[in-house]
């Protein structure tokens, strides 16, 4: 799938009745300064720093729409543990 700039990531949102919204986007913006392959749990720690209302289900469904729509990439490693990476 080719890769999406963030504008194209909303569109993606919006296709499926999904909102872009300030969580997801900082999530997104954690993601892309964490670099790459980092689990659902060391990205919720550090969304959870800025944004302390923010669940981990919020954070592991966006990694799941991320990945569906090319923006991440779900990968496993040595340890089988999914971690994720961005695409753009």
């Amino acid at each position: 799938m080719e890769r999406l700039s963030e504008n194209a990531l909303h569109h993606f949102l919006r296709e499926r009745g999904l909102k872009a919204t300030r969580q997801r986007d900082e999530i997104v913006r954690a993601l892309r300064e964490a670099g790459a392959h980092v689990t659902v749990d060391e990205l919720y720690r550090r969304v959870r720093r800025k944004n302390p209302n923010l669940g981990y289900a919020t954070v592991y469904r966006t990694l799941r729409l991320l990945a569906e729509s090319g923006w991440a990439a779900a990968r496993r490693l040595v340890d089988r543990t999914a971690r994720f990476e961005r695409q753009v």
